[in-house]
């Protein structure tokens, strides 16, 4: 009888603290996430609330059940999107009973219940925090809204649905649980359109995403226009003829897009044809540009081989910067300019990628040798640039011209007189960019351009030239892009090595040529003609050179009031030229002024002409 008394006492003990155990082990279980939930108990498709699918807060807060679609829950801030864009949004809670209230929240692509590509939450407000996909509580507190901000996703995501499960108050964090969702739809977005302007009648094809299908219209700054084809994420439309200038803007049942500017060109005739020029800006880069036509809407940029255009731009443009080509090669391009009445072609022109590419610093001193021709070398003193920079090398321009019009090159050629003889293969034409921009004025310092002359079996004479011409007659000449017109630089010849070198003030192309030696005063070189010592131009030197010369004869200077200035005496010696310092007999400066000069040979052969001189 004890034994069974004091057995029922044990089992008493045993179910007492069982019960007390129960209990403790049930209220941890249901209050355990009331400050820290997990994720994936949103009541989402997929999501997995403590292992039970599709699962919200019932199962962790001790309720009857979920009410769906709640209309105590509502979420502003948002009722459609842009993409990419930030939204800061609220979620509040009516009809509260009273007690904590808890969160928990998700986004999925509606299309496919994905979580990819369906925004991200950021800045969590109070008593909120984000994990992953998902936004949720992370305190038991009495607060009946709660705020964060929802980024969008990129573009073409579609409906992004936002899904809530809320426990709404009561005791113990244990009130009434309370599931919704909403669709967000995304707003119709323009990225680009093929012309920014354009005639009436004119396609024009809008990009972008969200346009939704038909019906749905766009807008030329309120005038609806008609369209040939239509998709999610391109439009081909028509400018209205009553269209004017303004924004275009494609709506749909969701709202309306973002604006484009676009100008509606009302264009009687067709376009002129434009003025093409180009210049080489590397060993792989060539700038095509034309003058600008108000009327124009569309330029494109078409090879001589065509007939597809390499580039079509909008009318508003004046230059297209083609790239990833090949070093040293030439490419012939003409532009279209084109309206809805009409169009006219540029003509071809022809440009060069650069031999050679080099850069410049301003603050030091440089020598720059061709890639193909070491021979054919820069030497650039420190600041003589003015800034850092890039010097370009072609070895041809007559082929390959960089920037000089090869026409201008031939019409120098053509008014070469006939004893001078310009070695063709010696042409190089040198460009260079400072900040950016081409140096188009002289430099602060001579730089020094050296170019080699053909003498394979170095027998003294250029070779392939007829008549010959002695190698220690040679000049370095370089072309007055204005006159065109060759001017001889005053400049050295090294027999040695085979060059001819000349510092010089500005680059542009320059060649070597001569003149067989004469027997008489014609014709006589002088140059620089004026001299203007100090310009940085091609026009200062140390002094004026008299050349095709006699092997002897007298050179006299005079001023304008025909005073004798100075008089040098030729000898064989010193080949065909003469040079002057510009200096008078007492070994001073000649001033500023018109000055006459006679030449007489042993022949009593006399020639005379005028020259100037700029201080």
């Amino acid at each position: 009888m004890k034994a069974s008394k004091l057995s029922r006492a044990v089992r008493r003990g045993i179910f007492f603290w069982l019960a007390i155990f129960s209990f403790i082990s049930a209220r941890h279980w249901i209050l355990s996430y009331s400050s820290n939930p997990p994720t994936e108990c949103a009541g989402a498709p997929g999501d997995s609330c403590q292992g039970v699918s599709g699962g919200s807060c019932i199962v962790c807060h001790s309720n009857a059940g979920p009410t769906s679609n709640s209309s105590d829950l509502t979420l502003s801030g948002l009722t459609s999107y842009r993409p990419d864009q930030d939204y800061s949004i609220t979620l509040s809670i009516s009809n509260d009973a009273g007690g904590n209230n808890g969160l928990e929240i998700t986004t999925l692509r509606a299309g496919n219940n994905s979580h990819a590509d369906a925004g991200s939450w950021k800045s969590p407000g109070a008593n909120t925090a984000v994990t992953g996909n998902y936004w949720l509580h992370n305190a038991a507190n009495t607060a009946t809204s709660f705020s964060v901000t929802w980024t969008a996703p990129a573009g073409g995501s579609g409906v992004i649905r936002f899904y809530g499960a809320v426990n709404k108050g009561g005791a113990a964090a244990n009130g009434n649980i309370h599931l919704k969702n909403w669709d967000i739809y995304e707003l119709p977005t323009i990225t680009a359109m093929s012309l920014n302007a354009a005639a009436t009648g004119q396609a024009v094809t809008i990009s972008g995403t969200a346009f939704g299908a038909i019906p749905s219209t766009v807008s030329f700054n309120g005038v609806y226009a008609g369209y040939s084809s239509w998709s999610d994420v391109s439009i081909t439309a028509i400018v209205p003829e009553s269209a004017t200038s303004g924004n275009v803007t494609v709506i749909n049942s969701t709202g309306a897009s973002n604006e484009k500017l676009f100008m509606v060109l009302n264009s009687s005739s067709a376009p002129t044809a434009p003025t093409l020029t180009a210049i080489a800006l590397s060993t792989t880069s060539i700038k095509w540009r034309w003058d600008d036509q108000s009327t124009v809407s569309t330029f494109s940029v078409i090879s001589s081989t065509g007939p597809d255009p390499l580039s079509n731009l909008p009318g508003s443009t004046t230059y297209w910067i083609e790239s990833n080509l090949s070093p040293a090669t030439a490419y012939s391009r003409y532009v279209r300019a084109q309206n809805n009445a009409g169009f006219a072609d540029s003509s071809t022109k022809t440009a060069a990628t650069a031999d050679s590419a080099a850069a410049v610093a301003n603050n030091t001193a440089a020598t720059i040798s061709a890639a193909d021709d070491p021979l054919t070398t820069l030497s650039i003193p420190a600041g003589a640039l003015g800034g850092d920079g890039t010097v370009l090398i072609s070895l041809a321009p007559l082929t390959r011209p960089l920037a000089v019009s090869t026409s201008s090159i031939n019409t120098a050629n053509d008014s070469l007189a006939s004893s001078q003889k310009l070695v063709s293969s010696t042409l190089r034409e040198f460009l260079a960019y400072v900040n950016g921009e081409i140096k188009t004025n002289g430099f602060n310092a001579h730089v020094t351009i050296s170019i080699p002359y053909p003498d394979t079996d170095g027998d003294g004479y250029v070779d392939s030239v007829t008549p010959s011409l002695r190698a220690g007659r040679l000049a370095l000449y370089g072309l007055n892009e204005t006159s065109r017109q060759w001017e001889a630089v005053e400049s050295s010849v090294n027999l040695a090595v085979k060059t001819i070198s000349a510092p010089v003030g500005h680059f542009s192309v320059y060649a070597i040529a001569g003149s067989p030696a004469s027997t008489n005063l014609n014709p006589l070189l002088v140059f620089p003609n004026p001299f203007r010592p100090g310009s940085g131009s091609s026009q200062d030197a140390s002094g004026i050179t008299f050349r095709h010369l006699t092997q002897e004869a007298t050179l006299r200077i005079y001023s304008i009031t025909g005073e004798i200035v100075r008089t040098l005496e030729k000898t064989s010696a010193e080949g065909d030229q003469k040079f002057w310092d510009a200096k008078n007999e007492a070994g001073q400066d000649a001033a500023s002024g018109v000055y006459f000069y006679s030449v007489e040979n042993s022949n009593d052969e006399i020639q005379t002409g005028k020259l100037a001189i700029i201080r």
